[in-house]
């Protein structure tokens, strides 16, 4: 008895429907040849609803076929859009070391070794540009300062020069014809004056374009090295987009409703097990487009997790006159077959600051409630429960190819500033989450 039972359980899935397509086969054959003029009638019904039965079982079995996978565990993340799957996506290819992220790192870091842009590159060339600017900004202060004193000084020396001339020729207006000849081999002392005001004007005038010409020199020397700062810093930026071909985080939105349009599946192995992600696009999207790839997701997972930024319950009929579908509708419609079914809640976290135990306050936490309840009473059986992630502060604290300078660097930055990264991956969920994908996929192993 236990061999038989050992036995039964080796039968893979897509067996059991091998058998019943075989039995319904030879019912049908053995109908159709058998079959007497008494019981033609008879068989005639018969067959025609095992024929009915065969076609539907030969369509599930395509569907089978094209869509499930057996050997490994498969979890669909599946939710609205921009509610944050392809950053909790991302942020567990790091964590499990997903390896086509793995070959992305690599050929990151290969990259950034060849082109010398570090964090600190970046920083220092930042910093070097900053301060180039304010000592250009001195500098032409000083060289304004410099040109204001410098028109001080000469209108004081020209103002003198013409005090004395002016005294000259009230002198040389007063004298008589005598006086002005004895003048010119005695003259008076204003002359000599006016004589050495002028070469002190000369002096100053030399001196001046000197100090000027040394100050314009000192700013041009201080624009060249800004420019040859630019110019690395232009290199930096032109190697930057190089860089983010293979950077972490390029499977994330950018907030377009139909950023993803197709499933996109990421393998694993953790721990001799494997299992498959798949990265469905949001249900909010153009139905022409993304309905097809929500139902294959969907069909080939083991389990689904569903994805939402609102601790509340998934909103329900809309339009004025409640005909348009809803969200719940939605889910309703795509997850109505499924076994298991989850809910994320990722909860937004763009501070440090927020990150905070427990992530959500009494309000949120009433509303995730309400969530559950919803859900339990759409999906029966099938709804397992929810947990809390934020998914972005895991990321951030796991990803290690990032662009220099980016605004992902600063916040990575932050958020690292303020917690180590396991305490990050915990305090926002992220160990959770890997704990309970463990369990799940340790369950499955155990069934097949």
């Amino acid at each position: 008895m236990r061999d038989k039972a050992e036995t039964i359980m080796k039968i893979r899935p897509s067996q059991i429907y091998d058998t019943i397509r075989e039995k319904i086969g030879s019912i049908i054959s053995s109908i159709e040849q058998n079959a007497g003029d008494q019981l033609k009638t008879v068989a005639s019904s018969s067959l025609g609803s095992l024929q009915k039965i065969n076609e539907k079982i030969q369509n599930e079995y395509h569907d089978l076929e094209q869509s499930s996978e057996w050997d490994r565990f498969v979890i669909a993340f599946y939710g609205e859009t921009n509610a944050g799957k392809s950053t909790l996506i991302e942020a567990l290819r790091l964590l499990w070391k997903e390896p086509g992220k793995l070959e992305e790192q690599e050929q990151f870091r290969a990259l950034q070794q060849k082109s010398g842009l570090t964090q600190e590159a970046f920083d220092n060339i930042r910093k070097a540009i900053l301060d180039g600017e304010e000592d250009i900004r001195k500098s032409r202060s000083a060289l304004a300062d410099l040109e204001q004193k410098h028109a001080h000084e000469a209108v004081r020396a020209q103002a003198e020069i013409q005090r004395l001339t002016a005294l000259l020729q009230e002198i040389s207006d007063r004298q008589g014809w005598w006086k002005k000849i004895m003048a010119w081999f005695s003259p008076p002392p204003e002359k000599h004056q006016l004589s050495e005001a002028k070469k002190e004007l000369d002096v100053l005038l030399a001196k001046q374009a000197n100090e000027k010409a040394a100050g314009e020199n000192a700013l041009s020397a201080l624009q060249l090295r800004r420019d040859q700062l630019e110019e690395k810093h232009a290199f930096f930026k032109k190697e930057a987009e190089e860089l983010l071909k293979y950077a972490d985080g390029q499977i994330i939105g950018d907030g377009r409703s139909d950023f993803t349009r197709h499933n996109t599946e990421f393998e694993f192995n953790v721990n001799n097990r494997s299992f498959i992600l798949i990265d469905v696009p949001g249900i909010e999207g153009d139905e022409n487009i993304v309905q097809t790839p929500i139902k294959e997701a969907v069909s080939k997972a083991h389990a689904v997790f569903y994805v939402t930024r609102n601790p509340r319950p998934p909103q329900s009929h809309e339009g004025e006159s409640g005909n348009k579908e809803g969200t719940l509708e939605k889910i309703g419609r795509h997850l109505g077959a499924q076994t298991e079914v989850w809910t994320i809640y990722n909860h937004p976290v763009n501070n440090p600051r927020m990150l905070k135990t427990p992530l959500l306050d009494e309000d949120a936490q009433h509303g995730l409630r309400a969530l559950d309840e919803k859900l339990k009473e759409k999906l029966e059986r099938k709804y397992c429960g929810s947990f809390i992630i934020s998914a972005r502060a895991a990321y951030l604290g796991l990803t290690k190819c990032v662009v220099p300078g980016s605004k992902e660097a600063d916040e990575k930055r932050k958020f690292l500033e303020r917690f180590a990264q396991e305490e990050l991956l915990e305090k926002s969920g992220l160990n959770g989450l890997d704990r309970k994908s463990t369990r799940l996929n340790s369950s499955h192993v155990k069934l097949s």
